[in-house]
């Protein structure tokens, strides 16, 4: 598939569902994405070089299992630059707010965190968000 059509699909499901902030006292910046589709999370976790998709412990009101994806670091980063110019405004001002604290903080290298949230399944396994 076209880079192009990926980064425009990529960023097509952050707009919607992503989450992007810093954690850990402005030590990493983080994308997060949890939906109940397991094939798209895995897609995009295979596409943003992601550690591993999780199957949260808890599921929705309608009992469905919820998938989670977290890329941190460099990789986080990146992606950010990559897809802001296409991100509408909510998402723009996530995305800067992270910039900001980035630019503020001087953070490198990132922390990078691998771990499983408690009680949550690995369903997905590859790829090295740190690099």
């Amino acid at each position: 598939m076209d880079d192009n059509i990926q980064l425009g699909w990529i960023a097509g499901l952050l707009e919607g569902e992503g989450t992007f902030y810093v954690r850990g006292g402005g030590h990493s910046p983080v994308i997060q994405v949890m939906m109940t589709d397991s094939d798209i999370v895995i897609r995009l976790a295979k596409l943003m070089n992601a550690h591993r998709v999780t199957e949260n412990a808890k599921k929705t009101k309608a009992d469905k299992s919820i998938y989670r994806v977290v890329v941190y670091g460099e990789s986080a980063y990146k992606t950010m630059k990559l897809i802001y110019p296409l991100m509408g405004l909510r998402r723009k001002e996530q995305i800067g707010k992270c910039f900001d604290i980035i630019e503020d903080k001087g953070m490198k290298p990132w922390r990078v965190t691998k771990s499983t949230p408690r009680g949550a399944k690995v369903i997905w396994e590859g790829g090295d968000s740190h690099s």
